[in-house]
């Protein structure tokens, strides 16, 4: 195995001192030296393939260029997608990904585990946050409330405004705990007078979730209004198998793009760009850990109904984000 060069296998190729190659390295101010200097030193680093120990950076200057991020399942596709997109934009800022599975149990875990490895910053997706009063670093959340963290949102108001318009009777809205949509999804409901909307809580276990929406579909509900493209699938296939004698509308939120969403039972869609979310928690996260102080921000969505080019854009392709 090919040895990894040090600064002082640099320093020796290029003919100078160890502490002269370490100021060029940091772009030291104090460094004088002059062109044919520098020159040695590059195509020193450059032969020698040197590449600088994260380890060592972080005891000069107390950052390690690591973001971490806690997700919930990266066998869900839609976290495998975030986790990729997240790994490119960040490798692009300087930043390595560092993850950790979510801990419902114990939601403060996988933040400290992070902690522990060094991270600079942390965006976390997991299912319930940690008091970011407890962690030492910045945290960056989305779809979730949590004091001292930086919030990325998406604003969901105009676009439940306008899917209710089309909605009556019984309305189901399904979420999952801790999630800002059944707040919105009530306040909209309030705004349009639906008095028959009601919250229903979602269990992230897929086969208690399947139960429970088992049992929203036998109250026969007018319409129901959906979070994540696993719950709307279920949905779909509860109604092909079990419950063919209803026919609810169905609005649900596509914070990711495929085939799944052009099944006919779909009224419309409330359209998430994703892509631009995990960007801007990136962005967010990489600023924190650069010392800056990013601020709350809000990602605009779109309802899209059925029929429209705006959802067959997004209801046709293989799985992806929006």
């Amino acid at each position: 195995m090919k040895k990894r060069a040090t600064l002082k296998d640099v320093a020796k190729e290029a003919g100078v001192n160890f502490t002269l190659v370490s100021k060029f390295l940091t772009s030291n101010p104090s460094a004088r030296m002059g062109e044919a200097t520098r020159a040695r030193i590059e195509a020193a680093l450059k032969k020698l393939d040197y590449r600088p120990s994260s380890a060592a950076r972080a005891l000069r200057n107390g950052k390690t260029r690591a973001i971490g991020m806690v997700v919930r399942d990266l066998t869900n596709p839609y976290y495998a997608h975030i986790a990729d997109l997240a790994l490119r934009e960040l490798r692009a800022s300087g930043y390595q990904l560092l993850i950790a599975l979510d801990e419902p149990e114990d939601p403060d875990a996988a933040a400290k585990s992070l902690v522990s490895r060094g991270v600079d910053a942390i965006i976390h997706l997991g299912e319930k946050c940690p008091n970011p009063a407890r962690i030492p670093c910045p945290v960056v959340v989305n779809d979730a409330r949590a004091r001292g963290a930086v919030e990325i949102d998406a604003d969901l108001s105009k676009s439940l405004d306008e899917a209710f318009r089309g909605l009556g009777g019984k309305i189901a809205g399904l979420f999952f705990g801790g999630s800002r949509w059944a707040e919105e999804f009530a306040a909209a409901a309030e705004r349009a007078r639906k008095k028959r909307a009601f919250v229903q809580i979602l269990p992230f276990d897929r086969e208690e979730r399947r139960e429970v929406l088992r049992a929203i579909l036998a109250k026969k509900p007018d319409a129901i209004v959906a979070s994540g493209w696993h719950t709307f699938t279920i949905l779909c296939s509860l109604l092909s198998r079990e419950f063919r004698g209803i026919s609810p509308k169905i609005v649900v939120q596509a914070n990711c793009a495929g085939d799944f969403l052009a099944d006919k039972r779909l009224s419309g869609a409330i359209i998430s760009p994703t892509e631009r979310l995990v960007r801007a928690m990136c962005q967010a996260a990489a600023q924190a850990a650069d010392g800056g102080a990013p601020k709350k921000s809000f990602i605009p969505t779109s309802y899209a109904a059925a029929g429209s080019p705006e959802l067959k854009a997004v209801a046709r392709g293989e799985f992806r984000l929006t």
